[in-house]
């Protein structure tokens, strides 16, 4: 059997796809918990607004003064984890 350019290319697309959409799929659904529950959508708001302000995005430094938001962040990944608990 001769393993060809394609059968090397399919396999790293596999190995990438499998590596990342398990983290999608948690992120989406946590964003889907978030924009039904509006009361955890406006207390993150507030939050963000109080911490970070409007006029820039949030960054990585911000996270240590971000409490709630890494709640939320933290009960999706329990609610939907990226890997299977056996």
């Amino acid at each position: 059997y001769k393993i060809t350019r394609n059968h090397i290319k399919s396999l790293f697309v596999e190995i990438f796809l499998g590596g990342t959409d398990p983290s999608t799929h948690a992120t989406e659904w946590t964003m889907a918990e978030i924009l039904n529950n509006h009361k955890i959508l406006e207390k993150m708001r507030q939050e963000i607004d109080t911490v970070v302000g409007k006029a820039r995005l949030v960054q990585e430094s911000d996270l240590p003064n971000l409490p709630y938001l890494q709640a939320v962040i933290k009960e999706g990944l329990r609610m939907y984890p990226p890997i299977p608990l056996v």
